[in-house]
């Protein structure tokens, strides 16, 4: 049996988890100081990042978070980027000019640079696909989650399909409130619904990548699965409080669906079933996203 985690170990890995390259301290100085645009929270990240991987180096207990440490701080590199240009003003000037279609699906396939920085670190680090479940793996494996309202388990396939039914419906009603898309606007849906099949998938392998490929492995071996689970599910959650679905609603349910996918990693031993799930909820969310507006969505 494994051992539980190191004490120290386990809060350095949950304190720079939740700070670094997430929307934590962005969302803390918006919603509680009520400042926008400041570098501070950037700088919050980069430095809860910094010093793991420095105390990765001096302390032995953190020395197993040491590329998970890396992994985030080059996460933080690449959206630190996303958010230089998509401050410039010929992108602010551009983006409320054209279908919400493709201005959304522009700025979610801007995730491709944290993505890139963090594949070059892990190819460098030896990392197999493999090991970063970048492969299908068992689509037929049984599944150890149970069952909505039961405790019997079945199988990826069953539960893949439930999951997507469901939250697709979720999505469908979230965002009918949230966002109000207009059924004026579906002779553009069509138009763009190449862009909105493209950028989804982009997308769903920019989130799986970044929220569980890239840093479930590297925990593993550092925290066990339960606390590596849910520490990359709470990030993904975070990561939707400005996102779609949003708020604390979009916090919760985009934690719960990060904890499914997370689980179908491991118990698949591949991504199949994540990348299927994340990729059918991400095509409701596009084309519900192409229905609205352009001045009532936010990157």
């Amino acid at each position: 049996m494994k051992a539980p985690p190191h004490a120290a170990q386990a809060a350095a890995a949950w304190t720079a988890g939740l700070l670094a390259a997430t929307s934590l301290p962005a969302i803390f100085w918006q919603e509680a100081l009520h400042q926008r645009g400041s570098a501070v929270p950037f700088l919050i990240g980069a430095a809860a990042s910094g010093l793991l991987l420095l105390g990765s180096y001096l302390a032995p207990s953190l020395r197993g978070l040491r590329l998970f440490a890396a992994v985030l701080l080059v996460q933080g590199a690449g959206f630190a980027a996303i958010g230089l240009a998509g401050g410039l003003p010929t992108y602010r000037a551009w983006a409320p000019q054209v279908p919400a279609a493709l201005s959304f699906g522009v700025a979610n396939s801007a995730k491709l640079v944290p993505v890139a920085l963090a594949a070059a670190l892990l190819a460098a680090s030896h990392m197999t696909r493999g090991e970063l479940y970048l492969r299908l793996g068992d689509l037929r494996a049984p599944a150890e989650i149970p069952l909505p309202v039961t405790t019997r388990t079945t199988t990826w396939p069953r539960l893949g399909i439930i999951v997507i039914v469901l939250v697709g419906a979720y999505l469908v009603v979230h965002l009918a409130v949230t966002r109000h898309p207009s059924s004026a606007a579906v002779a553009t849906l069509l138009e763009y619904s190449p862009v909105v099949v493209v950028t989804a998938a982009v997308n769903t392998f920019c989130e799986e990548f970044l929220f569980r490929n890239s840093l479930i492995p590297p925990l593993l071996p550092a925290l066990g699965r339960s606390q590596a689970l849910w520490l990359t599910s709470l990030r993904f959650g975070i990561g939707h409080f400005y996102g779609n679905p949003s708020g604390l609603l979009g916090v919760a349910g985009a934690t719960i669906f990060g904890l499914v996918l997370g689980r179908s990693m491991i118990e698949t031993g591949g991504s199949g079933w994540a990348w299927m799930i994340h990729f059918a909820e991400d095509v409701v969310i596009f084309a519900l996203i192409a229905l609205t507006p352009p001045a009532l969505w936010s990157p």
